[in-house]
């Protein structure tokens, strides 16, 4: 039971906690769920491999390009995607329009190695790793390890920080904050770096896994997004409970049930859990003052 369920599931939970708290971070700030995320994240290793493999750039400098490269995707969906719907009524544009740029970063993400799915050799071993009574191996080890530290980082910089303050002042209330100084479009700038960051480490630790392909993205985001609605929209507090109930759901169907029958369970989930709590199980509803 540890090593063939709980192992998994924490493992492939944490991964999709990630993938719930990148797109967490930039409907916190801007309203707008990125369904390009998934795609930015499947650019990270993509970019790592052309780096290494046909610019010959050795790895900590291929590593620097590809964020950098990844950041720069996000910065330009931010302006031609996002921006322009921050004050929409609406949810239709900004759906239809980073959808849009979902379609384009696949379609693009099939240059470089002809659309063949390509294998990651950059992580910390696909090989045994005993701890204790627990058995995993070093690739399993760096998932959660980096779902934590980004986690946390993402929290505590909400929190305490000066930048995360000023975000969370947007998020609360746009107008208010633009009438003491602080503008929307840079809130949403660095929410867009942010989410790309979260994307970039996203990307990295879940290659060596599941391999370098186009469909990458669109796996996990499939996931991710409804670990992140389990948990609540925006919710930073509920990306880790969403992420691990997603894991242990699709652990235990693949294991007593049938692969076949995981999304059905998913959705059951979820259905549940909107029915007892509307907003998810973190979410907080949006309170109007008339």
């Amino acid at each position: 039971m540890l090593n063939s369920i709980v192992i998994p599931a924490i493992v492939t939970g944490a991964l999709y906690t990630l993938v719930a708290l990148g797109l967490n971070v930039l409907v916190k700030v801007t309203g707008v769920v990125n369904f390009a995320h998934g795609d930015l994240l499947a650019w990270a290793p993509l970019a790592v491999l052309v780096a290494t493999t046909k610019l010959h750039l050795p790895l900590a400098a291929a590593l620097i390009v590809a964020a950098a490269f990844v950041i720069l995707l996000a910065l330009i969906e931010e302006r031609i995607a996002i921006r322009p719907f921050l004050n929409s009524t609406v949810a239709l544009p900004w759906i239809l329009s980073t959808l849009a740029v979902s379609l384009v970063l696949t379609q693009l993400s099939t240059s470089p190695f002809s659309g063949n799915t390509v294998a990651f050799p950059y992580s910390f071993g696909q090989s045994a790793l005993n701890i204790g009574p627990i058995q995993t191996n070093g690739v399993g080890v760096t998932v959660v390890a980096t779902a934590i530290v980004l986690y946390v980082a993402v929290q505590v910089g909400w929190r305490r920080t000066h930048l995360g303050k000023m975000l969370e002042a947007v998020s609360d209330d746009s107008a208010g904050a633009a009438a003491i100084g602080i503008s929307a479009r840079r809130a949403s700038q660095i929410a867009a770096v942010v989410a790309a960051i979260v994307a970039f480490g996203t990307g990295i630790v879940s290659a060596p896994q599941l391999q370098v392909s186009p469909g990458l993205g669109l796996t996990l985001l499939f996931s991710g997004f409804l670990a992140a609605a389990m948990g609540g929209i925006g919710s930073f507090a509920g990306a880790l409970p969403g992420g691990i109930l997603v894991g242990f759901i699709t652990q235990l169907i693949s294991v007593y049930l049938s692969p076949t029958w995981i999304n059905v369970f998913l959705f059951l989930a979820l259905l549940g859990i909107y029915l007892v709590r509307p907003h998810g199980l973190f979410g907080q509803p949006v309170v109007r003052a008339v």
